[in-house]
């Protein structure tokens, strides 16, 4: 993979996940909040295998959207958004990592976020809301449902079969 990487003339954004798994005994392929020189590792190992990297972002997914990696990603995923702040995300990180972006910087702004996100004509309208069908958008809300309700009890693998979807109502007003 990361051959095929380096062959890739766009811009790069590595998002290292699971930042919290690790401990002083594991290996450096994630990064611990709590523990900054392995984060310098870490960002250092793919800063070394992916020299051109537009950034190296540690993240753990798993403290929801508003933890530090996933705002920072999502800020420059969404730089085109006025209301996008990349900085302020990306100090919301902590102290800087030497490494995290291409060259010596430890911040990168607004427009140069924006710089590595193609502009074009959009794949949808604005009134499409999904390529699925409803049975399957029901079969998934179901499915959300369980496990934030059941937690960890229940298998990440499970599938929701709705065997009869009533639509004959649908459209009435």
């Amino acid at each position: 993979m990361v051959t095929k990487l380096k062959k890739y003339q766009k811009p790069i954004l590595v998002c290292i996940n699971k930042v919290d798994l690790v401990s002083d005994d594991d290996d450096c392929s994630s990064v611990s909040v709590n523990a900054p020189s392995r984060a310098i590792q870490t960002v250092q190992k793919w800063r070394a295998l992916l020299p051109e990297a537009f950034a190296i972002l540690p993240a753990c997914a798993a403290h929801g959207p508003n933890d530090a990696g996933v705002v920072t990603l999502r800020s420059i995923l969404l730089a085109n958004n006025p209301d996008a702040d990349v900085p302020a995300a990306i100090q919301g990180l902590g102290r800087p990592v030497p490494g995290m972006f291409a060259g010596d910087r430890t911040v990168i702004t607004n427009v140069e976020a924006r710089e590595i996100l193609p502009v074009g004509q959009p794949l949808y309208g604005s009134d499409f809301f999904t390529d699925r069908t409803d049975r399957f958008c029901a079969s998934e809300l179901i499915r959300e449902t369980l496990f934030e309700r059941l937690g960890k009890e229940l298998p990440y693998c499970c599938e929701v079969r709705i065997e009869t979807f009533d639509e004959s109502k649908r459209y009435l007003e």
